[in-house]
């Protein structure tokens, strides 16, 4: 019973300091998105995961301090079409999760996106959050395209599914 108690006080304590954290950013050239379009010189606070304060000279006495000069902060750019996540090294068809000779309409690339792919930290250095996935193929319609966040694991990184069928009528590498 002791040891049931333990556990649970435990966890509460860890889940209680897990959401508290916060972390102040300083002195970055801050893009909004916003009518407040860039602040040079800002702070941003972050509480729990979320911006909850942007502007000049903020502080706080729980927030861990990083000092951004020269840097710049902006929203997440989205990967507006790519095999993202599907594939990893182009010329080695092992690594291609893009394209199927048997299904093509309705080719879903949903469960063969890789969370892990090593091509998604460096996207994410570049601002990359989002990313439009869509197969590739060699005839006129490819499959499904569907949304994935570039953090999380496989549930979590699927944002929106099936999206777009995806035609192709470039004509290239990929077609017949």
């Amino acid at each position: 019973m002791n040891k049931k108690i333990l556990i649970s006080f435990l966890s509460l304590l860890i889940s209680f300091f897990s959401f508290s954290e916060e972390l102040l950013l300083k002195n970055a050239k801050i893009h909004t998105a916003t009518d407040r379009g860039s602040l040079e010189t800002a702070d941003l606070l972050i509480r729990d995961g979320l911006i909850v304060r942007i502007g000049k000279n903020l502080s706080s006495s729980s927030a861990q301090v990083k000092d951004l000069s020269g840097k710049v902060i902006s929203p997440g750019f989205i990967s507006p079409y790519s095999q993202l996540g599907i594939v990893e090294i182009e010329l080695v068809p092992e690594t291609r999760d893009d394209s199927s000779e048997i299904y093509s309409a309705g080719l879903n690339i949903d469960s063969a996106f890789n969370p892990s792919s090593t091509l998604i930290p460096y996207n994410l250095t570049g601002g990359i959050t989002l990313s439009l996935t869509a197969p590739s193929s060699s005839g006129l319609i490819s499959g499904l395209t569907s949304v994935f966040s570039l953090s999380g694991s496989l549930e979590e990184s699927l944002v929106a599914s099936n999206i777009a069928l995806t035609a192709n009528i470039r004509g290239g590498e990929d077609s017949k």
